[in-house]
């Protein structure tokens, strides 16, 4: 027959085909694993960009570091007034108490 001298080159030609689904069937199985983890690297790249942006957002509201600088400067100055008004209330609070004492001696008269 026609048929018998293309059996042999049938059959190889059959099995190339059949390792060719195979190791296609092989490489798209590793794709869909690995496109399931990149589906979940994708969804917490998503969550920690969201909390980034959210961090940047607050950060916003933040003092530099000059300010920072500026706020010591003036809380300084705050402390050094209020350590003068102290220490002048101390010598009000001394003369006060003079005065009461020599009113409640001298005031029964």
């Amino acid at each position: 027959m026609i048929v018998d001298p293309l059996l042999p080159w049938l059959t190889a030609i059959n099995s190339l085909i059949a390792l060719g689904s195979f190791i296609y069937a092989w490489l798209t199985a590793r794709a869909k694993d690995n496109s399931e983890k990149l589906t979940a690297i994708e969804k917490i790249a998503i969550e920690h960009e969201r909390r980034i942006q959210a961090i940047e957002g607050e950060l916003r509201h933040l003092p530099d570091k000059d300010s920072v600088v500026e706020l010591k400067i003036s809380m300084a100055k705050v402390e050094g007034a209020i350590a003068a008004l102290t220490e002048r209330l101390g010598t009000f609070g001394a003369t006060v108490t003079r005065i009461d004492d020599y009113l409640r001696s001298n005031g029964d008269h």
